[in-house]
């Protein structure tokens, strides 16, 4: 019985043992788990740091969402506050001399970054890619905003857009309303709901985009959907109407950070600047579209007049083309020439008040003072011209394909291209239409802002072609040749009207293994196991409006698996070598490609760059440089 009862005690002992052991590794678990969330939090470099070490580190976190941060189809990061916080950077390596090195922080969650951000200090900043009204703004600061959020009325295309509300409080009685349950669309719907459609009883989704595919898909909808969904849609080619009356400004749009940190000083320097928000109104209309008025910054004086005139001119001056080109009214080519002929425009005004500055220099170079000044406002000029080469360079960047693309058509391929300066005057193309695969390269004559212009009328004129289903070599050249023409003559624009593009362009029928080649002014390389044949095309140029009748014949001939075709415009083989200041030369650039054809495709483009490097030294680069190399398969 005794030592029943000792037991007993000892049972009861080691129970409560455990149990303490147990809670002890709750509370410790939980601690850790503290700890280990405190840890996650951020801590970039202040803004008084940077200034004064001229270096430091900052984190961006993000939170993906079109249009604002998102991957493109290139498979590259981009968006409006991408764009926008990339050029920030810029801004401080140039105007403030700071670099910096940059984490960024994908965040599924929107709200999980907010509260990253009130955990964070100093140098980190985020990208919400949603408006204020969504975030507690109390435990943060906000940069300033670089774009309003508007709800608007939308409705079905059987809906007419009306004039007046009494025409709307009529149509809208005998449609359905759609919205999201607890939302801000519903609370904008319930603002109206009693005065205009009492009766009708809403039909609820999910999201915005339910919203606009219900009122796209289904007669008689209506609802309130922000506007940059509004635009995105209209990008998309949704067929929706939008009604005047009753729009709301909901919110804007801004970057946040921590409430200790001290960046807000810097973002308000750069938002403060007007050559700033004309680039943040750049970016909204790239990857909206152009018709964004809306939700533009708005930008004073001069600037904003210089834009103005530009855009009006501009669309003036293509009303032409609009009539006599209607078949390529379905492409967004219009909204890049618009934005470059705006480039244009501005690199003559700055052309021209260059050369009255200078000839002011040479009249008063005696006098210091007014030397000072006049230097001054040519440094400044020159850096107008600068940010006017930069938007062609965005602009090219987005239109020619990236190396992965041609991949995905030609899988053994390669392409060596190198750009001499800001802009390229070279471009290449590649496309594919059931069996037949397309690649063309092309070398315009002209340089800089030229080059870029016609770079865009050129590869719009083939995305055209391509949905028109012409893939013979001779009929592309020949279509490119009479569109560019008429486009450059119609425009007026004089400055171009004698430039022109050497093109090679070929087509592979994997089916029938036959290669197609035209050529204007250019040269088609095949390798196979008779060695190389050059094929050379026709001897006239694309665009050049001073020759009207020009014949471009295309030459079609059998292939093998394991041929090889090389397309090149002619910047290797006139490279000048830093030795003897002579050219590479067209014979020396054939015998290269037939030495390195039976390489993998990489190791010939690794030993095509080791070779011009190497010829080229301390030489400056003479031209645009592409080369692509195929392997037939």
């Amino acid at each position: 019985m005794e030592n029943s009862k000792k037991l007993s005690i000892i049972q009861g002992f080691l129970h409560l043992k455990n149990m303490i052991l147990r809670n002890l590794l709750a509370i410790s678990l939980l601690l850790l788990l503290g700890t280990l969330s405190y840890a996650q939090s951020y801590k970039g470099d202040s803004w008084e740091t940077v200034q004064e070490k001229k270096v430091g580190k900052i984190y961006i976190l993000h939170y993906d969402r079109k249009p604002f941060v998102y991957v493109n189809e290139r498979g590259k990061m981009t968006g409006i506050e991408y764009d926008i916080v990339n050029e920030f950077m810029t801004f401080l390596q140039k105007e403030k001399g700071v670099k910096l090195k940059v984490e960024w922080i994908k965040f599924d969650d929107f709200h999980k970054l907010y509260e990253e951000i009130t955990k964070s200090e100093h140098g980190v900043w985020g990208l919400p890619s949603v408006p204020l009204n969504e975030i507690d703004i109390k435990k943060i600061q906000t940069t300033s905003v670089f774009m309003p959020d508007i709800e608007v009325l939308v409705s079905s295309k059987d809906m007419p857009v009306v004039t007046d509300k009494v025409s709307l409080r009529s149509s809208l009685r005998h449609h359905v309303p759609v919205t999201i349950q607890n939302s801000t669309v519903e609370l904008s719907m319930n603002r109206i709901k009693k005065a205009y459609f009492p009766d009708n009883q809403y039909e609820y989704v999910k999201t915005e985009t339910e919203i606009v595919d219900k009122i796209v898909a289904e007669k008689g909808r209506f609802g309130y959907i922000s506007l940059i969904d509004y635009y995105l849609a209209v990008k998309q080619g949704k067929e929706i109407n939008r009604q005047k009356y009753f729009e709301i400004k909901r919110s804007n749009f801004a970057f946040i950070l921590p409430e200790s940190s001290d960046w807000i000083e810097a973002f308000d320097e750069f938002f403060h600047e007007d050559k700033y928000k004309q680039l943040t109104n750049f970016f909204i209309k790239k990857h909206l579209g152009t018709d964004v008025t809306d939700v533009l910054l708005e930008v004073p004086g001069e600037a904003a007049q210089k834009i103005m005139d530009a855009e009006k001119e501009a669309e003036i001056s293509f009303e032409k083309v609009k009539a006599t080109q209607h078949e390529l009214d379905n492409f967004r080519w219009k909204a890049y020439v618009g934005v470059v002929l705006l480039v244009i425009l501005l690199v003559l005004l700055v052309w021209q008040q260059s050369r009255t500055y200078q000839k002011q220099l040479r009249e008063t170079v005696e006098k210091d003072d007014e030397l000072a000044e006049i230097k001054m406002v040519n440094n400044h000029l020159a850096e107008q011209a600068k940010d006017s080469t930069t938007f062609a360079r965005h602009i090219q960047e987005a239109l020619i394909p990236a190396p992965s693309q041609v991949k995905i058509v030609f899988p053994e391929s390669f392409v060596y291209y190198k750009p001499r300066e800001v802009v390229s005057g070279d471009f290449y193309w590649v496309g594919q239409m059931n069996d037949e695969k397309i690649l063309g390269v092309f070398d315009s004559t002209g340089k800089g802002i030229k080059a870029a212009f016609v770079t865009q009328l050129s590869i719009n004129i083939m995305k055209n072609l391509m949905q028109e289903k012409i893939t013979n070599p001779a009929d592309i050249l020949r279509e490119m040749d009479r569109r560019l023409s008429e486009m450059v003559s119609d425009a007026g624009f004089e400055f171009v009207e004698r430039e022109g593009i050497e093109a090679a362009v070929c087509t592979v029928n994997t089916r029938s293994k036959t290669v197609t080649f035209a050529g204007a002014h250019q040269t088609m390389y095949f390798i196979n196991s008779q060695g190389l044949q050059p094929i050379k095309g026709n001897r006239h140029d694309i665009g050049d409006i001073e020759l009207r009748k020009k014949n471009f014949q295309a030459f079609s001939f059998p292939y093998e698996q394991g041929d090889f075709v090389y397309l090149s415009s002619d910047g290797f083989y006139d490279q000048l070598g830093s030795h003897d200041r002579m050219k590479f030369m067209l014979k020396n650039f054939q015998d290269l490609l037939v030495d390195i054809h039976d390489l993998p495709v990489q190791d010939q483009y690794r030993e095509l760059d080791k070779i011009f490097k190497a010829w080229k030294g301390t030489t400056k680069q003479t031209d645009d440089v592409v080369v692509i190399g195929v392997k037939l398969t």
